[in-house]
């Protein structure tokens, strides 16, 4: 979302209330609410800070009254001189200051895309400030009572609230759209009138074109609005934020985009209905050339697929191709049938579809092969033995006359054995033990390893602990684990512990005297100082 205040104001010279920044400079605004405004505006030159300055900062009021900036909600604001002044006039007074931005010299209402952005951001900041979103108004003075036109009691909020409506016909956010929807953003005024072909003042477009960069960031369909005049009154403003989106906004689509161009375009999804969503759009769009199909990425050649290790890997690939391919134009059609894809994104996927004969490598059906002629049983039976692989299963039953599907468990692990040389029962039973001394053998040198790593882990968390806590020893302010290595350095050595009642209390001891010092599990230095004499026996 673009932040509110991130456009310019132009100072005056003169003005009701006064600024003066911590650097000494001055800034002069003709009402309350361009104060207001003025005081949460983005500030890049660090001579303008407010923010961290607030005490530096000084608020004059039209009356020459100084007031106290002060921030609350993320916003700055000034608190008024005298806290139990009456609400609804300064209310009231803070309205009529502002109203005029909001109306034209004979007293008609204006939309808010008929003002500027500081004009608008001078009008809305009533609701902030009734809101306490913007601080103002003291506690006391929201505790009292106001009466509206109509004779009723109420807050202040609500006073307020009521006022602004009665005064400008809408509510303090703004008119509403679609019966129900309503911002406080001026771009989102200006672009839908924009997109309705309503007569925006070029100096309002002007004021946004000249920002460039230094709003992070806006609709892509309001961007587009602005960049486009052509684009203005043709289409409503849903249709236009699709077309943006499919036009690749922040791509070269919308900078590429021609009257011609998006005429066509436009001509074409307004025969849709009105139910019409993204999908359907796309569809349109793409049927008539306006929206291409994406091209593939051809950065892979054929010497990255590797080559067969025999016949038999050639084979296996082969079926992987095929099956890839198969699998890929059968998704396609999925999405299809289902509504879920368009008939762009259809067309690249069939491409990838297609493109599986110079993308599937000869890695697994290398390695199958060669676990064939090695007789590497291990392999073959994770790979074979169970669900799945059917397409390696098939280049087998096709190769070697081996079937290894819709067979029984039992038949298919014998097959996988013949497969790896193993025909009798004496050598299946003798493979069969081998392999089980293997994985076995396997198992424990992965468990060596996972344990030095959980030791290794736990030997570094133990040195994080004791270093996060403070010790101080000896008139010197260390860390825990400082504290255990100076010790240790100076003989104590020996790990101690006493029962006190039902706790157990450790301590690091010398060998030679009868000096001790306290460690604790808590802190992290117990376990360091287990660790750094384990280190010290493994050294000698």
């Amino acid at each position: 979302m673009t932040d509110q205040f991130s456009f310019n104001l132009a100072f005056e010279p003169q003005g009701n209330y006064t600024l003066r920044l911590a650097s000494g400079a001055t800034e002069a605004y003709p009402t309350l609410g361009d104060m207001m405004v003025g005081l949460n505006r983005t500030r890049r030159d660090p001579e303008e800070r407010i923010r961290g300055f607030t005490g530096s900062t000084k608020a004059t009021l039209k009356t020459g009254e100084c007031c106290e900036i002060v921030q609350a909600h993320n916003h700055l604001g000034i608190r008024l001189p005298s806290e139990d002044g009456n609400c609804q006039a300064l209310i009231d007074a803070y309205l009529d200051e502002v109203e005029p931005y909001g109306k034209d010299t004979n007293g008609r209402i204006k939309h808010p895309w008929e003002m500027t952005q500081g004009e608008w951001a001078a009008l809305t900041s009533f609701g902030s400030v009734l809101y306490g979103v913007i601080p103002w108004l003291s506690p006391t003075q929201r505790a009292q009572t106001c009466v509206t036109a109509g004779a009723e009691r109420c807050g202040p909020l609500d006073y307020g609230l009521d006022l602004f409506r009665r005064r400008m016909g809408y509510g303090h956010n703004g008119p509403t759209y679609d019966g129900e929807n309503t911002n406080s953003r001026h771009e989102v005024h200006v672009g839908y009138a924009l997109a309705a072909g309503k007569p925006v003042p070029q100096a309002v477009i002007d004021e946004y074109l000249d920002q460039g960069e230094e709003v992070q960031y806006r609709d892509p369909w309001f961007e587009a609005l602005l960049a486009k005049p052509f684009l203005r009154g043709r289409v409503s403003r849903d249709r236009l934020a699709q077309l943006v989106t499919l036009l690749d906004w922040r791509g070269d689509g919308l900078a590429n985009l021609t009257e011609e161009v998006a005429s066509h375009a436009i001509e074409q999804i307004a025969r849709l209905p009105a139910s019409a969503g993204p999908i359907e759009v796309d569809n349109e769009l793409y049927l008539a050339g306006i929206l291409k199909v994406r091209t593939l990425n051809d950065s892979l050649s054929a010497s990255d697929i590797g080559t067969p290790h025999n016949e038999f890997a050639a084979t296996v690939r082969d079926l992987l191709v095929a099956e890839h391919r198969k699998a890929g134009h059968l998704r396609v059609q999925k999405s299809l049938d289902e509504g879920q894809m368009t008939f762009r994104e259809a067309a690249f996927a069939r491409l990838l579809a297609e493109s599986t004969e110079r993308t599937t490598t000869y890695c697994h059906a290398n390695r199958l092969a060669k676990a064939i002629e090695a007789g590497d049983i291990g392999f073959l039976l994770a790979t074979l033995d169970g669900n799945g692989n059917d397409v390696s299963k098939k280049a087998i039953e096709a190769y070697f006359q081996t079937k290894l599907r819709n067979v029984k468990a039992a038949e298919r692990r014998k097959a996988i054995f013949a497969l790896a040389g193993h025909v009798t029962e004496q050598q299946i039973a003798a493979a069969e033990a081998e392999l089980k001394v293997r994985q076995e053998a396997s198992h424990a040198a992965r468990e060596v390893i996972a344990e030095a790593k959980r030791k290794k882990n736990a030997d570094e968390h133990a040195k994080w602990k004791a270093s996060s806590t403070k010790y101080k020893f000896e008139g010197q302010i260390m860390t825990g684990a400082e504290f255990v290595e100076l010790i240790v350095s100076r003989g104590f050595l020996q790990l101690r512990t006493r029962k006190v009642g039902a706790v157990t209390h450790h301590y690091l001891g010398n060998t030679a005297t009868s000096e001790s010092y306290r460690l604790r599990v808590n802190d992290g230095t117990l376990d360091y100082a287990k660790l750094v004499l384990d280190r010290q026996t493994e050294t000698i």
